[in-house]
């Protein structure tokens, strides 16, 4: 349920005149026909990390980094492929949410290497750098096996 193919995406579309109501993080908002909640969120201020998503490119929602909580899903939704129902209730800063956003991008960033052309990256320009308990320290510590398991870098 997380995401639609394109044939029913576009079958939704063409079908879809009205806009829908949605709760975005207690907010009433509106959603225009084949809005994700990603462009949602960004259209009303809201700030969700996103990596794989680029205007006018399909959405693939492969980096997870754009994870949200939706009331009565048991599993966190990739906001960049999912798009509102009616009533569909929507958390982006939930702690769940967060954590998940924020794990997958210390992930990400520990696998980089620590050298200068790697440095103001994408990845270090925007979400990590912006984490107020995220650094390169940290992200390179879960890279050492700090955590108790060795990664597939802990011999770099």
């Amino acid at each position: 349920m997380n995401a639609l193919t394109r044939a029913e995406r576009a079958q939704v579309d063409a079908s879809s005149d009205t806009t829908v109501t949605f709760r975005l993080n207690g907010r009433d908002v509106r959603a225009g026909p084949g809005e994700s909640l990603l462009k949602v969120a960004q259209r009303e201020g809201f700030d969700i990390p996103h990596l794989c998503y680029k205007d006018g490119l399909d959405t693939a929602g492969n980096c997870r980094a754009c994870m949200v909580e939706i009331k009565g899903e048991r599993v966190l939704a990739p906001s960049c492929c999912r798009y509102p129902m009616q009533g569909m209730e929507v958390q982006t800063a939930s702690e769940r949410a967060v954590r998940s956003q924020r794990m997958v991008l210390e992930l990400l960033q520990s696998d980089m290497p620590e050298a200068h052309y790697t440095r103001n990256n994408e990845l270090d320009q925007g979400w990590v750098a912006s984490s107020p308990t995220t650094s390169r320290t940290t992200a390179s510590s879960l890279s050492k096996g700090v955590l108790g398991r060795p990664t597939r870098n802990a011999c770099a």
